[in-house]
C-alpha cells in the first residue's frame, strides 16, 4: 500500500505527465489530473482520473483543485517552447502556496540535469528553461515542503523497463523512458531517503 494514495498531478497532459499517470494507476492511487485541456489526455487514462481544469498560473484554481490530496507531482514543462519563461517557477509557487494551506507536504518535482552542469556550459538554446527550473528549484528549497526533485537526462518515449538506477546529487548520462521517469516519480515520493535531494536518474541498458 503506497504511504501518499491520493495523488495530484501538474503537466499532467505532456508526456511525462501521462506516464505518471499511468503509472500511478498502475500501482493502485487515486490521481486527479490538473490540466487546461482535458481534451489532450489519453482515451486510456481519461476516464479512470478525476480532471481538474485550471490553469498552474490561477493560485485560486491550484488551491481549490489540490483540496483532498496526499501528495503532489510537478512535471510541469514548456513543450517545444524554448523563449524566455517564467511558467514553471511561478506555477511552483503556486502549488506551493496551495500545499501550505492545505496542509500537504510531499511533492516530487521535475526538472532537468543541466541543474548539475556550470551554466555557462548549458547549450544556449535551453538556457531559458534552465534559468526557471533554477528558480523552481530555489523555490522548493525556501519552501515548508518536503521535496523531491529529479532531474533526468534525454527524454524517451519508449516502453519502460523497469531498470533504471538514481542517484544522489548528481547527473548520469544517458537516455531514460518517460515510463521509467513516472515510475521514480510514483514511488520515490513515497521513501523519506529522497527527500531534499537533487536525483539524477537513467536507464540500465
Amino acid at each position: 500500500m503506497p504511504k501518499y494514495k491520493n495523488l495530484i498531478i501538474f503537466g499532467a497532459t505532456g508526456m511525462t505527465g501521462q506516464a505518471c499517470i499511468g503509472q500511478a494507476l498502475k500501482l493502485g492511487h487515486e490521481v486527479t489530473a490538473f490540466t487546461r485541456d482535458p481534451s489532450k489526455l489519453g482515451d486510456e487514462i481519461k476516464d479512470k482520473v478525476t480532471v481538474k481544469q485550471g490553469d498552474v498560473l490561477d493560485r485560486a484554481a491550484v488551491e481549490d483543485a489540490m483540496k483532498g490530496h496526499e501528495a503532489v507531482i510537478s512535471v510541469l514543462g514548456t513543450g517545444r517552447e524554448m523563449g524566455p519563461t517564467t511558467v514553471m517557477s511561478e506555477g511552483i509557487k503556486n502549488i506551493l502556496s496551495a500545499m501550505e494551506k492545505r496542509g500537504i507536504k510531499r511533492i516530487s518535482v521535475q526538472c532537468a540535469c543541466f541543474q548539475f552542469w556550470d551554466r555557462a556550459k548549458v547549450p544556449p538554446i535551453y538556457s531559458h528553461v534552465n534559468e526557471d527550473h533554477h528558480r523552481v528549484l530555489d523555490c522548493l528549497t525556501a519552501s515548508k515542503a518536503e521535496w523531491i526533485a529529479l532531474l533526468p537526462p534525454a527524454l524517451k518515449n519508449i516502453p519502460g523497463t523497469g531498470k533504471y538506477i538514481i542517484k544522489h546529487e548528481a547527473g548520469i548520462d544517458g537516455p531514460c523512458s518517460i515510463h521509467d521517469i513516472a515510475h521514480f516519480h510514483v514511488t520515490g515520493i513515497n521513501d523519506d531517503v529522497n527527500l531534499y535531494h537533487r536525483i539524477g536518474i537513467v536507464n540500465i541498458t
